[in-house]
């Protein structure tokens, strides 16, 4: 591939053995996530409309809920499809949201956002669908490997529950097992352009990473399944990042509306995300000046809520490769997150007030007092600590469902016990009743769609991994 300066700003050739052919770009580039994944986006879509606000402000009161900072101060990002939105609003029981996360690493406050606020829409009757995608992490050069990417699993939706997810209320499952969304991305793909990939997805992508089509369209899947199970409105909840397979998704959806395989196209609200507040000099030990967000691969800027830390080796320049996954007790993760705060805020003060100004919406959630330096170290603590508490409770509560679930073998239920008897020995459960269902669940159970394995057996799956 050669790049140049065409009459439109940059120009890019690509050969094969039989063409050459030629991109002058027209406009700013794509938004796809490739490549991506640690940059901030801001304000990609239109503006969340106060009628949005208004309405889930209404949902709340009727139905007795407090809303998140997020929602209470207007805080989202941005929006797609505001109008089917407001109509899902209207008619939240034939509503869901979609949010979910490849299995890549731990989970850090940036998707605590994101779940609380999924919660939320819990909380106002509408249904979550939260997809694995183990497809892709599979495909992923960096991971690869089941002994990875199952227990990762695990780990996050554990986190996941304990951020406030009613996660026996949710449709939870691997990409791999849902042959629904495999229908649907199906029939979608039909309205595949040429055009329509190079416009999403860039022709330095098109050229490199050619085959991420096929993730975008599971992801395209993933975003209209609900309709599949006669759900009226597909909303997406997730970060700005995802905005180039929400693109795709919108402009697929039309052809998927007139073919009557799905009633409306979907909507996005898109949360803020979370800035690092530390990034790693460059070579010559200058520091980046862009804005990085919380990553599972960047570390030293995230702050982690659970216990998984991922290790790599780096077989070549710019390539990393997942040697293995640790788990770190609550004394280490403290002493990790403490140290790595001390450092930002010590060599990269600036990027760590702009972290400063977003934290309050996951550190001060219900609370009076905004988050302050002086407050900082006992906020986090606490976070860390009444996570993993929660953790605890939605794992004890998992193996009491396994025991008394007709459909898992003995086998299983043997492993569920052992585990339900560990966490016990541990004495971490305190105020939460023991093997009872978490308190701060408060949407009632329902069914685990037909053919999906259900949650707390993903979960035991990798027990014996789990740290808490």
């Amino acid at each position: 591939m050669a790049e140049g300066t065409g009459i439109g700003g940059r120009e890019i050739v690509i050969n094969t053995q039989k063409y050459r052919v030629s991109f002058i770009e027209k406009s700013g580039g794509s938004q796809g996530p490739v490549g991506n994944e640690a940059k901030i986006f801001k304000g990609i879509g239109e503006p969340v409309s106060d009628s949005i606000y208004k309405k889930i402000s209404a949902l709340a009161d009727a139905n007795d809920v407090r809303l998140t900072c997020s929602m209470k101060d207007k805080r989202l990002d941005s929006a797609r499809n505001s109008s089917v939105i407001e109509q899902a609003l209207d008619e939240p029981e034939k509503a869901a949201i979609v949010s979910g996360r490849k299995p890549s690493g731990p989970c850090h406050i940036g998707h605590k956002l994101v779940a609380e606020n999924v919660g939320l829409m819990q909380e106002l009757d509408i249904k979550v669908f939260m997809p694995l995608a183990d497809l892709e992490a599979h495909l992923d050069p960096k991971i690869g490997e089941k002994k990875f990417y199952l227990p990762i699993s695990a780990d996050n939706i554990l986190d996941w529950g304990a951020s406030g997810i009613v996660l026996d209320a949710a449709h939870v499952y691997y990409q791999s097992e849902e042959n629904m969304m495999f229908q649907m991305a199906y029939f979608a793909s039909r309205g595949l352009t040429f055009k329509l990939c190079t416009d999403i997805y860039g022709p330095d992508e098109m050229e490199k990473n050619f085959c991420f089509i096929f993730a975008g369209m599971a992801q395209v899947g993933d975003i209209v399944l609900p309709q599949a199970y006669g759900k009226k409105y597909s909303l997406m909840l997730a970060g700005p990042d995802q905005d180039g397979h929400m693109s795709m998704t919108t402009r697929l959806s039309e052809k998927l509306v007139e073919n009557v395989q799905i009633q409306t196209a979907p909507g996005t609200l898109y949360v803020s995300h979370m800035p690092a507040f530390y990034v790693l000099p460059k070579e010559d030990g200058t520091v980046p000046s862009d804005d990085e967000k919380m990553s599972a691969s960047k570390e030293e800027g995230s702050l982690y809520l659970g216990p998984l830390r991922n290790h790599y080796d780096y077989p070549a320049p710019g390539t990393k490769k997942l040697r293995e996954i640790k788990y770190l007790s609550i004394d280490e993760r403290i002493t990790e997150n403490m140290d790595k705060l001390k450092r930002g805020i010590n060599e990269q003060p600036g990027r760590f007030q702009k972290f400063m100004a977003t934290t309050n919406d996951v550190l001060n959630e219900f609370k009076e007092n905004n988050i302050t330096l002086e407050n900082l170290e006992e906020r986090v603590i606490t976070l860390l600590v009444e996570h993993r508490m929660k953790r605890a409770a939605v794992l004890a509560y998992a193996c009491k469902v396994a025991m008394d679930d007709p459909l898992m073998s003995n086998e299983d239920k043997n492993k569920a016990k052992k585990l339900s008897d560990r966490i016990g020995r541990d004495d971490i459960i305190n105020e939460h009743e023991f093997g009872k269902r978490p308190k701060f669940w408060k949407v009632k159970p329902q069914a685990t769609e037909k053919g999906i394995s259900p949650w707390h057996s993903k979960l035991l799956e990798y027990g014996d991994q789990i740290v808490l």
